[in-house]
């Protein structure tokens, strides 16, 4: 009852509004670029617009095996986007209403009720004042808020202050996988920099696919496991999130500065991390034989520091990233976990990327080169100690930038697993996207490795997308 109440009012503001609201196109990525873009330069008449979008997704697993010839996705997702704005503040809000037709089969009841979903991604408010003749502007920003941190494509190395939506695969568009973070961001920015202050809080995790009738729970619990010889169940207990205190809040900031020559970035980060640690408890029968596994998980704190550069030279763009990551808890490998109790180590590690875009009429190249090392390893982490890896996007454009086609890859040095798509879109006019796509998923040396795992989740996919 919940949630048809919540649908129902959700959808009934979006109709109110788009009566007397002002329609305007959005991109897939205006709530953490164009919102902020907007809120420090907000117009001095009050101004109220709505836009949003209609999506529809569906696809298939290709991959011979359990998931071949399945649904890997069969969404409907309506997204709305209500912006507000005078002189000096700014009210921002977009959400999503969306129908998983996947889920609404696979919850045993068969019921269209139970595929209903709505979402808040973004509501926030912010404040802005000029400083007097000194050029500077502050700003406060309250609420549910989108950032998205570093230069780095597709691979997360200081973008870690928004969590990810990891209950499906969005490898292709990162962007659409960060989840708002409730915080209050301070700014002060000038002609050359911008310097932001975060506090959260209120910690809010990654959302996992650990629901029973999603095929990507078993890329994090399998259904089963071998131990001494017997084959096992594997049960999800509880996953502990932190209380919300004042001892647990989480805090972050940045420090940009863009010149003709360069653009760089500072950042540091202090919270939880957003995925947990899991530990294992064996049950056992009367006879001492193993009769299940409960995964249970808990999430630690950890600090953040690191840098990003994007250095302009003619039609190349050089960029460099890193971070440092103090303290961090490391899951250790679930046999050493399961039997000695002892389920992480805290260890120091380090992150750092180079890559370099090339960008020439229809043509863009982007190539990354990125490794991951842990300091004082240990071998019974569950990960090796260092994991380099590459990535390559080329992507053109023809008639007259109306179709996109784009090839990506990835791939793991440490194991030889890797991921490809292709893709093709094509703008029917300014409010109707069509668009193909072909992801495939090789495993290396490890089936359970970082593009391994999703080995059997090879797909086709098609969406279209009308916006307004």
């Amino acid at each position: 009852m919940k949630k048809k109440l919540l649908v129902t009012v959700f959808v009934t503001v979006i109709w109110c509004l788009s009566g007397t609201a002002v329609f305007a196109q959005s991109t897939e990525d205006s709530q953490e670029d164009e919102s902020d873009a907007a809120a420090d330069t907000a117009p001095a008449e009050p101004q109220l617009s709505f836009s949003g979008n209609a999506k529809t997704e569906t696809g298939l697993y290709v991959r011979s095996g359990d998931n071949a010839g399945h649904f890997s996705i069969a969404k409907e997702t309506l997204t709305g986007t209500v912006d507000a704005s005078t002189d000096k503040g700014k009210v921002y809000i977009t959400g999503n209403v969306f129908y998983d037709a996947i889920k609404a089969g696979k919850t045993g009841e068969e019921s269209a009720s139970d595929g209903l979903g709505a979402d808040v991604k973004e509501a926030w408010y912010s404040l802005n004042s000029d400083l007097g003749t000194s050029g500077l502007t502050a700003g406060i920003k309250i609420g549910r808020q989108i950032t998205g941190w570093g230069k780095a494509d597709v691979i997360r190395i200081t973008d870690v202050l928004c969590p990810q939506d990891l209950t499906t695969l969005n490898a292709a568009n990162y962007s659409e996988s960060r989840i708002g973070v409730d915080a209050c961001k301070i700014n002060l920015s000038g002609t050359y920099f911008s310097a932001d202050a975060y506090w959260i809080p209120v910690f809010r995790p990654s959302v996992l696919p650990l629901e029973n009738w999603n095929p990507l729970r078993r890329t994090i619990v399998p259904s089963s496991t071998s131990f001494s010889g017997v084959t096992i169940p594997v049960n999800v207990g509880q996953i502990e999130k932190p209380d919300a205190k004042l001892a647990n809040c989480g805090y972050a900031g940045r420090l940009s500065f863009w010149f003709p020559a360069a653009d760089f970035s500072l950042y540091g980060f202090y919270g939880y991390d957003d995925s947990p640690i899991t530990s294992y408890t064996i049950s056992y029968d009367s006879s001492d034989n193993p009769t299940g596994v409960t995964v249970d998980g808990k999430y630690y704190k950890y600090g953040m520091t690191g840098l990003d550069a994007a250095i302009p030279v003619k039609q190349f763009v050089l960029r460099v990233e890193s971070a440092v990551f103090m303290d961090r808890a490391l899951a250790r490998k679930p046999e050493k976990a399961a039997l000695e109790q002892v389920s992480y180590y805290r260890k120091n590690r380090i992150m750092a990327l180079g890559g370099i875009d090339w960008i020439k009429d229809e043509w863009t190249v982007t190539a990354q080169c990125f490794d991951d090392v842990v300091l004082d390893y240990d071998d019974t982490l569950d990960r090796h100690e260092h994991e380099p890896g590459s990535t390559l996007r080329i992507m053109r454009t023809f008639l007259s930038e109306t179709l996109t086609l784009t090839f990506d890859s990835a791939i793991n040095w440490s194991e030889y697993d890797s991921f490809i798509s292709l893709s093709a879109e094509y703008a029917v006019n300014d409010q109707l996207t069509l668009g193909i796509e072909g992801d495939g998923y090789i495993e290396g040396n490890d089936d359970y490795s970082t593009y391994g795992k999703y080995k059997d989740f090879s797909s086709v996919s098609f969406k279209g997308i009308y916006r307004f």
